[in-house]
């Protein structure tokens, strides 16, 4: 595991920080858990909505693989409440 640290996901959309994306080596996988509240995301980097976006609630497990997937993730809440995703970057 090269990091592991907690994204809080609120009204605007968010990614993991490229600091931990960009490592050296670079990062292979990342493994996401949401932890309290449900969020939408996208993989194409585009900017997810409060209705855009396919929706992960608390307990969700999502892996990514790969710089640019990792890269291209981006999460936003779907209600009033902020999220927190779990995630951890493996190289």
């Amino acid at each position: 595991v090269a990091v592991e640290a907690d994204l809080t996901v609120s009204s605007s959309s968010v990614g993991i920080p490229l600091s931990d994306v960009l490592l050296t080596p670079p990062a292979t996988k990342a493994e996401l858990t949401v932890e309290d509240a449900p969020c939408r995301i996208r993989l194409d980097g585009q900017a997810p909505t409060a209705a855009v976006g396919e929706t992960l609630y608390p307990t969700d497990r999502l892996a990514l693989y790969g710089t640019e997937q990792i890269a291209n993730f981006r999460a936003i809440r779907t209600g009033s409440t902020d999220a927190t995703i779990r995630y951890r970057i493996l190289r």
